[in-house]
């Protein structure tokens, strides 16, 4: 069964350390994509606004998977849109506020928000991964539709705090690991995988036709849930235990090389691939 939706991470996956890419050869393989009638898909923990970014020659024309999959939009449209219930969103600043040494926004649709008693490195260095970003007083001042909570702590108190959200918590957000002492809540079941589904259902595409690239913690979903989730090189041993398929590293091109592989001979690499599947 031909590929028909390419879905790629971003940050360690698609991106190089210096967060670029080959954007000459990603050209020519985009137009093979859209040749093949293959839909090509961003899905990251990242904003919208900063994914779309990216790609601004065509970040009309491509789908996103955003903010760990609580904002969909298909060919740049949105098609589903997470929303906490007030009351969640209480609860954890409150509960977060309380946190020695933790810093944090609150994520939505329109924009990420931090409080005006944010700590200002935090706050610079966020602002890399989220183009819209404001600061606010209080809740009272949001009007939008908030779906995920970044967070960030000492490295000494990351693990801690990880177990905290997947326990405790566990009922009223998923904890994704984005790494770096870094720490997403989501909405649960509003994931990567959640995501892709949804993309699937408007372009009738199933998971058998999806080939998709990951490195971390919050891409476990969705490499589990696509027949050809490929893991890339650089992720961890855990990572790489959720698929016998592998790609090169990030620095190495890894995605890159994999979708040349495929376009270069589409039966043979899914021939290849459906082996070791089977294994």
């Amino acid at each position: 069964m031909a590929i028909k939706l390419i879905a790629v991470d971003m940050d360690g996956t698609f991106l190089s350390d210096t967060k670029d890419y080959d954007r000459k050869c990603f050209a020519k393989l985009y137009e093979k994509m859209l040749a093949a009638g293959i839909e090509f898909v961003v899905a990251s923990g990242n904003q919208y606004y900063q994914l779309a970014s990216f790609h601004p020659d065509i970040f009309e024309d491509i789908s996103y998977v955003a903010d760990n999959g609580a904002y969909i939009l298909a060919t740049n449209m949105p098609i589903a849109v997470g929303e906490f219930p007030a009351g969640v969103v209480e609860k954890m600043i409150t509960l977060i506020h309380s946190i020695p040494n933790t810093h944090f926004i609150v994520c939505g649709q329109k924009s990420a928000y931090a409080f005006a008693d944010v700590d200002e490195d935090f706050y610079e260095t966020i602002g890399h991964y989220y183009h819209r970003l404001e600061k606010v007083t209080s809740l009272a001042e949001i009007d939008d539709k908030l779906f995920k909570f970044a967070l960030h702590c000492p490295l000494s108190e990351y693990d801690a705090l990880l177990a905290l959200f997947r326990t405790t918590y566990a009922d009223t957000v998923e904890a994704v690991s984005s790494g770096h002492g870094d720490i997403d809540l989501l909405i649960p079941g509003l994931n990567k995988a959640n995501g892709l589904r949804q993309l699937g259902e408007h372009f009738g595409i199933s998971p058998d036709q999806m080939l998709v690239f990951g490195d971390g913690d919050n891409d476990s979903h969705m490499l589990k849930y696509a027949k050809y989730g490929f893991v890339m090189e650089n992720a961890t041993a855990e990572i790489k235990a959720l698929s016998p398929l592998h790609a090169p590293k990030n620095t190495e091109n890894g995605v890159l090389v994999i979708l040349s592989e495929y376009f270069d001979n589409p039966s043979a690499f899914l021939e290849k691939y459906d082996a070791i599947l089977a294994e």
